[in-house]
């Protein structure tokens, strides 16, 4: 290997001139090392307490959302259902509405009110958190 491939062999004077200066750069390295670890376990610990939490928090939102959802379905599904009937059985009866009521909700029955019974189990209630 010639001087000009490594700087380090072509300057003696770069070349630390005894033990005690190597053995003082790498305990400079190593400390510089253990910072960095130190401060990326710091950085993972704390993005892994923000996930926690929003995750805590998405599960929160999600049952009041199923709550809102299976509230829907039990009260307002079967009242419109049976709006949409009634305005099924005026149209038939009067013919004047029978094209308002085509043009909004086609030619089409309405349709049957869902069984409550088959609606999913509300979720559990909310856990308390710490």
């Amino acid at each position: 290997m010639s001087n000009s491939e490594n700087p380090l062999l072509a300057n003696p004077e770069a070349q630390p001139k005894d033990h005690s200066d190597l053995s003082n750069r790498v305990q400079t390295l190593r400390s510089a090392l253990l910072m960095v670890i130190a401060a990326i376990l710091l950085l993972t610990g704390t993005f892994f307490i923000f996930l926690f939490r929003e995750v805590i928090l998405i599960r929160r939102q999600s049952d009041e959302l199923s709550r809102i959802v299976l509230d829907y379905q039990k009260t307002a599904v079967p009242q419109l259902q049976e709006f949409k009937g009634k305005l099924h059985d005026f149209a038939k009866t009067n013919p004047n509405f029978a094209p308002v009521y085509s043009k909004y909700f086609g030619t089409n029955a309405p349709e049957p009110a869902p069984n409550i019974n088959k609606l999913p189990n509300p979720p559990s209630p909310l856990r308390e958190q710490p």
